[in-house]
């Protein structure tokens, strides 16, 4: 298919190229920014939402521009492009704000989405328990309800953001008697609420992630995201945004590093490369292949007005991506030779300082939590009709069959 793009969305995509390609983005903490998302800047997320970028999809009724998708992939595209820092750029508007203007209540969407807009907060999600990974129907937090609000206690893992923002959508069983997901709810967690601590956790990535302890935490009924027990069709419903929610960023950053590679390779050299070269000609074909390919299923699966609907591109999209940046990393670690197994140094302008270090994160994507495995079960069932076992079957709210868990328990999940 042709990407073709109207002319405002052409002018837009033009103010975003200037702007980045003009500010030069100060890192808050350059030792904790390694990743392909380009580390941290309070100052220049800021300005994102000075310039009204941080509420592309947010109606002008809350403060946003109400524009659509395709404009929101085309910032995230030209941000990677640049290598402008996104911080959670992606983990606040496209996750945290889409959850709060589709399922929020009205007070929810008059006190959050328009601080989201001008960038005053920073927003992630605590969803991960050390027995709940992949399966995150098996969480055992819990939220009991007492008067006006709900005591929070559990342990949540590989909570990533938790220490950088201000808000995190915690999941959190409602119901404790009650195993599996119809007894979970979602909330809006204050981070800085009494009773939450956090102990930082290293991880093969090199960028760290974090344990967050919830002791006794109050949450007032009004930060329950829709229905008491209701979480996990909500959950469901933003598979689009928590799958897809750094897509933009994907593209322009692959489109950036596979320039850097063809630089590196017609940069002379004290060495004869011809016999490298050689292989790597084959290798930068395929991978320009993958990159556009990418970008024309991102602006599909944006285009497309049933997107939140249509399971089977969401999780084809997700398979392609992650297989990609790991595929990526590999082939350019090959092209470069063993100056790639350096840690620490700048090779190719990559982000975080060494293509050692992203192949060690990329690799983290093919079993995170409802991540990689999970979208290729999806698609199995959900894209290609395959029938599933039955221990891998399990409701949705109203009773209706749903996606199949990637684990084969046989435990009653209620």
């Amino acid at each position: 298919m042709d990407v073709a793009f109207s002319d405002s969305q052409e002018q837009f995509r033009a103010a975003v190229r200037a702007f980045c390609a003009a500010t030069e983005a100060r890192l808050d903490d350059p030792s904790k920014s390694r990743g392909l998302k380009g580390g941290y800047s309070a100052a220049f997320y800021k300005e994102l939402g000075r310039r009204g970028w941080l509420g592309l999809q947010i109606p002008v009724e809350y403060g946003g521009a109400g524009r659509g998708p395709v404009e929101e992939l085309i910032l995230g595209e030209e941000l990677g492009r640049s290598g402008s820092p996104s911080g959670n750029y992606a983990g606040t508007v496209l996750e945290f704000g889409q959850l709060i203007l589709r399922h929020g209540s009205d007070w929810q969407r008059r006190t959050y989405l328009p601080r989201i807009v001008d960038g005053s907060i920073r927003a992630g999600h605590l969803y991960t328990e050390p027995e709940a990974g992949s399966d995150l129907a098996a969480i055992r937090t819990t939220a009991v309800r007492d008067g006006d609000g709900y005591v929070v206690n559990g342990l949540k893992t590989f909570a990533s953001e938790v220490g950088r923002t201000d808000y995190s959508v915690l999941s959190a069983r409602t119901r404790p008697d009650v195993e599996g997901e119809r007894a979970i709810s979602l909330f809006v967690l204050d981070n800085r609420a009494p009773g939450v601590t956090f102990t930082r956790l290293d991880t093969t990535g090199g960028k760290g992630t974090n344990q967050a302890y919830l002791d006794g935490v109050r949450i007032p009924a009004r930060d329950r995201i829709g229905a008491e027990h209701g979480g996990w069709p909500v959950f469901l419903d933003i598979r689009l945004e928590y799958w897809t929610k750094n897509q933009g960023y994907y593209c322009g950053t692959l489109q950036r590093l596979l320039a850097a590679l063809v630089a590196f390779l017609v940069t002379p050299r004290d060495t004869d490369t011809s016999a490298a070269a050689a292989g790597a000609r084959q290798r930068l074909g395929r991978l320009a292949i993958d990159v556009e390919a990418l970008r024309l299923l991102s602006y599909r699966l944006a285009s497309n007005p049933r997107r939140h609907a249509d399971i089977r591109q969401i999780a084809t999209l997700k398979i392609y991506t992650d297989e990609l940046l790991l595929r990526f990393t590999d082939a350019a670690m090959k092209i470069v030779g063993r100056d790639s197994l350096r840690s620490g140094g700048p090779v190719l302008g990559w982000p975080d300082g060494s293509l050692e270090n992203r192949y060690r994160e990329d690799i983290l994507k093919h079993f995170s939590s409802l991540g990689h495995a999970f979208a290729r079960s999806v698609l199995a069932a959900d894209g290609l009709g395959l029938p599933q076992t039955e221990p891998e079957r399990w409701q949705v709210g109203d009773g209706t069959p749903g996606l199949p868990s990637i684990l084969s328990s046989t435990r009653d999940r209620g």
